[in-house]
């Protein structure tokens, strides 16, 4: 059986996932966090849950 993330968030609060990631990053660049930094660190996260298939995306 295969549960992928976004689907169990989405079903206990429907868009929840982007919704927090909105909140980290506007609080990253809050605390005066490089815009630039912060593209990387997204880039990062988006790399690995690809390759960790968190989201159901990956290979």
């Amino acid at each position: 059986m295969r549960v992928v993330l976004q689907n169990v968030l989405d079903g206990l609060v429907l868009n929840l996932l982007p919704f927090g990631l909105i909140m980290g990053t506007w609080q990253l660049l809050k605390k005066k966090v490089s815009p630039i930094v912060v593209v990387l660190l997204l880039m990062a996260i988006g790399i690995i849950e690809y390759y960790l298939n968190i989201l159901g995306l990956g290979v």
